[in-house]
């Protein structure tokens, strides 16, 4: 009666073995950022200085309890000439 061995050493890790971790986590930690950036992105505020990232359970009391106020300057164009726009007057308001 023939006896079947066991044919080699299982335990060992192989380099295949320890990119297929290194690439499980990458792969794990790029579907996070993706859905991150997917849930988060109504916190995005894009200002002059660059982007920020603004969460609410962060936030500042003040800036919750100021109003915001709008400024505004009216400006008078002086009244063309000649050219296109003469041959269509505005009406005169004054």
């Amino acid at each position: 009666m023939k006896r079947r061995r066991y044919g080699g050493y299982h335990g060992r890790v192989t380099g295949r073995d320890v990119f297929r971790l290194v690439l499980a986590l990458f792969l794990i930690l790029l579907v996070l950022a993706a859905a991150g950036l997917m849930i988060g992105q109504r916190y995005l505020i894009y200002t002059d200085e660059g982007v920020r990232l603004e969460l609410p359970f962060f936030g500042r009391e003040e800036a919750s309890s100021q109003e915001a106020s709008v400024s505004a300057q009216i400006v008078q164009l002086p009244r063309p000439e000649s050219g296109y726009a003469a041959e269509d007057p505005l009406p005169e308001s004054e």
